[in-house]
């Protein structure tokens, strides 16, 4: 028999005040996240606003709440899904309405599921979020881990996800994962390389309605 599903953890809390000010008025998050974007990126003060817009945006999926999740990506967003068909997860959602299809099918495959962040390394308008991953099977319970996985993510000129990447590459499902995760977190440099060589500079117009 799979372990047992546990109650939703503390790390994902329920909507707070400004959680429900954005949803209510989206326009206002994209104007916090163009103002970061604006702001130095070496600067200390925007990567503790990136910090905490990545722990709010893991919190809200860690309890699928969609409405939250989709303020931070651009309207026509790619998010790819590398080897999670077995879960019945689809390679790549686009869009707004993606995004919602993502969590469908995560909800479908796991009653509880949650993202636990390691590290988050920064480059101009990439990050890197490394994190272990745990869920639990909908209908067997079974417990799923995944220790040492991440995302990478890509920004518009906007500050919002023009494309995202589940996980970051294939090495992250080796055993020798947490070491370069560990390095990489250090010095994000050759990742945001690899980031800049494979997938580039966002394209989208700075304004873009």
């Amino acid at each position: 028999m799979g372990e047992e599903s546990p109650t939703v953890p503390s790390r994902a809390p329920k909507r707070d005040v400004l959680d429900r000010l954005l949803v209510r008025f989206p326009r206002l998050a994209r104007l916090l996240a163009a103002g970061a974007r604006r702001i130095r990126p070496d600067s200390r003060f925007r990567r503790r606003l990136v910090e905490r817009q990545v722990q709010r945006a893991f919190a809200a999926m860690a309890r699928s709440d969609v409405e939250v999740v989709v303020l931070n990506y651009e309207p026509d967003t790619e998010v790819w899904m590398r080897d999670m068909s077995g879960v019945g997860l689809s390679d790549c959602y686009r869009g707004h309405d993606g995004i919602r299809n993502l969590y469908a099918d995560l909800d479908d495959a796991f009653g509880n599921w949650w993202w636990t962040i390691s590290a988050v390394a920064y480059g101009r308008e990439h990050i890197v979020v490394g994190g272990d991953f745990v869920g639990y099977g909908r209908s067997s319970g079974v417990k799923t881990e995944l220790t040492a996985g991440g995302t990478a993510v890509r920004f518009s000129p906007r500050g919002l996800v023009a494309w995202q990447e589940w996980p970051v590459a294939a090495w992250l499902s080796k055993p020798a994962a947490k070491d370069k995760v560990a390095e990489f977190m250090r010095g994000s440099r050759p990742l945001m390389e690899w980031l800049d060589t494979h997938v580039g500079p966002s394209t989208a117009s700075e304004r873009r309605r």
